[in-house]
Parts: C-alpha cells; structure tokens; sequence
C-alpha cells in the first residue's frame, strides 16, 4: 500500500442524537452529530458545509451480523482503519466498540458548541476517506 494523503476535517457540532441498546449478550447503538465542516489538506482549508458523521456503537463484525442493508463502502475498511466515508458524500460512518461508544455519548453530549475532527487517510483507487482517528472538544466554558 502506497503512502496516502492526509486529510483533516473539522466539524463545529450542531445536532447530536443517539440511540443505546442493551441485551443479554450484545450492547450496541448508533449517534449521530452533524455540523458545518472544514477540510484541511494539501491544498489548504475549503468549506464543506453540512458534514455528518454517525457512530456506531458497534465493531464492523457485529453490526454485519444485525444489518438488514450493508453500504458496499463499509467492506473497504480493513486494518487499522475504523471509519470510512464515500469521497463524494460529506458523511462519515465510525464504528466503535461498545465501551468506547459510551464514552464518546457522555463527551459528546457535553460538547454541544464543541467541535469534533477527523484524520483520514484518502484512497483514491477507491474514492472514500478511511478515518484513522477522531479527536472531540467541548464549547466554550
């Protein structure tokens, strides 16, 4: 795999929602949080506009065996990766394990005002963006 160009987005939290279930053996759920974006790449900064990005308090192998439809940009992700995004759609899909999942809700429910980013790594033979990590913040205090 050849060195990929680096891209950051930051999204100014706007709406956050999300949704927690719990069963005897699995614990899983989705948020969501949208907001205006800006790419920073090689380039320099451009505005997005609306950017979304969804959590998934999932790992890639349990939503899989749950889902009714899988997005065909969802079997890109492999290794190190845990996110992913059509280059020509300004949403972001991030699966996280349910412990994790947890947190990111609490700091994310405090963040509102707040921004969250984005590093990815950019794949052109396939046109999606691979999350590599994601940092988020809280508004003002």
């Amino acid at each position: 795999m050849s060195e990929r160009e680096k891209r950051v987005i930051r999204v100014r939290i706007e709406t956050f929602a999300f949704d927690f279930v719990m069963t005897g053996t699995i614990d899983s759920g989705v948020a969501k949080v949208t907001g205006l974006g800006v790419l920073d790449d090689a380039q320099g900064p451009h505005d997005l506009g609306h950017v979304e990005v969804t959590l998934w308090g999932a790992t890639l192998a349990q939503l899989r065996s749950q889902a009714r439809n899988w997005p065909e940009r969802f079997d890109a992700i492999r290794g190190d990766y845990f996110g992913v995004s059509s280059r020509e759609e300004h949403r972001f899909d991030v699966f996280v394990a349910a412990p994790r999942f947890v947190t990111a809700i609490d700091m994310l429910r405090t963040a509102r005002g707040g921004t969250i980013v984005l590093h990815v790594d950019v794949a052109m033979e396939e046109a999606v963006d691979f999350v590599t990590q994601i940092e988020i913040s809280g508004g003002s205090l």
